[in-house]
């Protein structure tokens, strides 16, 4: 099973349009040939913006969560000062601790790759190289 990190923004797309890349990828991690690594903010914060957006739900993504994928070691997101936005560092931070593949739609994260090393792709190209 591949690690894969999931940005917010992967949720709330999936949320929005069953047929796009982000669904795709989130219906792989239920069928099981993914796995989603996540730690206590990064789920935090996807709950929080689910919960707040209209049209979606968190009760529908709950279920992705699972105690064998959680990180439980402190991730170091003050290292990643080239990524403008600060809550965006988390989701680097835990990439580089778990060597899991970021997925995001996420302009600023996608441009770090080069700065940050990272294995960082947008949910259509992670779709056609891996879920094909």
């Amino acid at each position: 099973m591949k690690p894969v990190i999931l940005d917010t923004n992967v949720f709330i797309a999936a949320a929005f349009n069953p047929r796009s890349s982000s669904a795709k990828i989130i219906q792989a991690i239920r069928d099981g040939s993914l796995s989603l690594v996540w730690d206590e903010s990064i789920k935090s914060e996807i709950k929080k913006m689910l919960t707040q957006i209209p049209h979606t739900s968190w009760g529908d993504f709950s279920s992705l969560f699972q105690e064998a994928n959680k990180h439980n070691t402190k991730t170091s997101p003050d290292h990643f000062v080239a990524i403008e936005d600060p809550d965006d560092r988390k989701f680097a931070a835990l990439a580089k601790d778990t060597g899991a593949t970021l997925v995001t739609n996420d302009v600023h994260l996608l441009g770090t790759k080069s700065q940050t090393g990272l294995d960082v792709i947008s949910p259509n190209d992670f779709a056609k190289e891996s879920l094909s």
